[in-house]
């Protein structure tokens, strides 16, 4: 690291913002609202208003945070992400139905937040030349071994801490940035390779406790429900207002892009084939230490 390398949120965010709003074509004249350093906000960050008035909030705490790290940084670009997912979802012209919608939105948050994120991290411009500042020689293994740094500062310092009712439990929202990434990986790699795979999650497992710590027959219940509630929140948003995604690129829109019109057998169907294939890796086995 570059000595005296700190970077502020707000710094982190406008290159954020910067580089998403490369990813479309001039004509589509996109640009993400935002105002900095907001005083009175009871969290760091957060999508505020609808329609053309939406645009994202960012706390002085989170403008005046300094990055002194890698981890630091992507921990930062992990929250800012939420706030992008639901900004480029629309979510805010949703108007929840039952207490369900609110965790189905903040879920969908969670796990396209983190596509986001590696989108950024892999294509953003300003985001990359900000990250060499820290570390111009970056690794494969560096790089991942910051992002579970981030995802198991996000569980601690966000994620547990929090006791709304709006969200999905704290372990099962570090659990959506881990298969948020993947996601991300599956469509980069096309498919995801095993031996990336394997390496990627034994990093966050021997980083993030909260992984041994989970129900795992409790999150996959919940998990299938709050699934199936996304997929409908989502329809109905896109049939009356649409996603924030016309006039993307292309090449940034195949990462950026969900199958919400998918049926629940479909899904089910994926579902099972992402099953064995990671069902035959063996760090579900027992086979990695």
């Amino acid at each position: 690291m570059d000595e005296g390398m700190e970077l502020s949120g707000r710094q982190i965010a406008e290159s954020a913002f910067s580089d998403i709003e490369s990813f479309f074509y001039r004509s589509a004249k996109f640009r993400v609202r935002r105002e900095y350093g907001q005083s009175n906000m009871k969290s760091h960050a957060m999508c505020s208003g609808s329609g053309e008035r939406m645009r994202i909030r960012l706390s002085q705490d989170f403008c005046e945070f300094q990055a002194a790290s890698i981890s630091d940084y992507m921990f930062i670009l992990i929250v800012l992400c939420h706030e992008l997912a639901h900004y480029l979802n629309n979510h805010n012209s949703h108007a929840d139905k039952e207490k369900l919608d609110s965790i189905a939105v903040e879920a969908r948050a969670d796990h396209f937040g983190a596509q986001i994120f590696m989108t950024l991290l892999t294509f953003g411009n300003k985001t990359q030349k900000s990250i060499q500042g820290y570390q111009s020689d970056m690794t494969q293994k560096a790089l991942i071994g910051a992002i579970a740094v981030a995802i198991n500062d996000a569980y601690e310092k966000l994620f547990k801490p929090s006791d709304s009712s709006m969200y999905p439990d704290p372990e099962h929202r570090a659990k959506l940035l881990i298969v948020g990434c993947l996601s991300f990986f599956n469509r980069y790699f096309r498919p995801l390779p095993e031996g990336f795979a394997i390496s990627f999650l034994v990093t966050v497992i021997r980083v993030a406790r909260f992984v041994q710590n989970t129900d795992g027959e409790k999150q996959l219940a919940a998990g299938e429900i709050i699934q199936n509630r996304i997929h409908e929140v989502h329809r109905e948003i896109e049939s009356k207002a649409r996603f924030r995604l016309d006039g993307v690129k292309f090449v940034y829109g195949y990462f950026l892009s969900a199958n919400f019109d998918q049926t629940i057998e479909e899904r089910k169907a994926y579902k099972g084939k992402l099953d064995q294939m990671i069902g035959s890796w063996g760090i579900l086995n027992g086979d990695q230490t």
